[in-house]
């Protein structure tokens, strides 16, 4: 399923779920503060810009593709993954067109199952020739475990500091 037209500004909740053959949003999206987008399912594909001013949610096992548009994660945003050592457990951000992905705000872990000290996630790896991240996560939290952030010019890796 597609998503396209106008710019879309969400002042409240939006629910995606990419199961299947995927969902697509071909749309400039605005996420307000305090709004939601809750995402879940293996085919999230964005296929425009995003701004993120409020909550992003990448639930379990989710990979939200950039491609080729700027994802932007504001000041007070707060953008959640999930973490695990189980197959299809850690939320993704990676791309198929290059792309730039600009970090600030929180980064809020979930975690799923058992971790250990020293275990890593990397929870955005972005790959294609040109695509960048910039800035970094201004605090990142979880109710499990401790973790720091790592970063490299298209990655960010988890790394439990304490389990």
């Amino acid at each position: 399923d597609e998503l396209s037209g106008s710019r879309l500004t969400n002042n409240g909740t939006i629910e995606v779920e990419a199961a299947g053959a995927g969902a697509t949003i071909g749309t400039p999206v605005t996420n307000k503060t305090g709004a939601t987008v809750e995402a879940s399912g293996t085919g999230f594909v964005m296929n425009n810009t995003l701004t993120n001013d409020g909550l992003l949610t990448l639930g379990k096992g989710t990979n939200m593709e950039l491609n080729g548009f700027t994802s932007t994660e504001g000041s007070g945003a707060t953008l959640g993954v999930n973490v695990g050592t189980a197959a299809r457990t850690t939320s993704t951000i990676t791309d198929s067109e290059p792309t730039t992905m600009k970090l600030n705000g929180t980064l809020k872990v979930t975690t799923d199952g058992t971790i250990k000290t020293g275990d890593k996630f990397k929870v955005i790896n972005l790959q294609q020739t040109g695509s960048v991240v910039s800035g970094k996560f201004s605090k990142v939290s979880s109710s499990k475990g401790t973790y720091s952030a790592s970063y490299t010019k298209t990655s960010v890796t988890l790394k439990v500091v304490k389990a």
